[in-house]
């Protein structure tokens, strides 16, 4: 047996159409279904709560913000 041949779930696994997730294999092309809503744990964790903090601190804060800092500069402390 030579060391070039691999088995089947080898080329399965280095086949381009390969996808290993489960939720991700559905879809017209094998590469997930388009209709899919859900998340990934990242997109929840870390993504979505990351675009809210920086909206929250651009849109509804931007006012404090400026006179927190106003108030740093005129007291020699650290500013925004």
């Amino acid at each position: 047996m030579s060391s070039n041949t691999n088995t089947e779930q080898e080329t399965e696994v280095f086949s381009q159409n390969f996808v290993s997730a489960g939720r991700y294999r559905g879809g017209p092309h094998g590469v997930g279904n388009p209709n899919d809503k859900s998340l990934r744990k990242v997109e929840l964790e870390v993504c979505i709560p990351g675009i809210i903090r920086e909206r929250a601190h651009r849109e509804k804060c931007h006012d404090l913000i400026n006179e927190f800092g106003k108030c740093g500069e005129q007291h020699g402390a650290w500013s925004f």
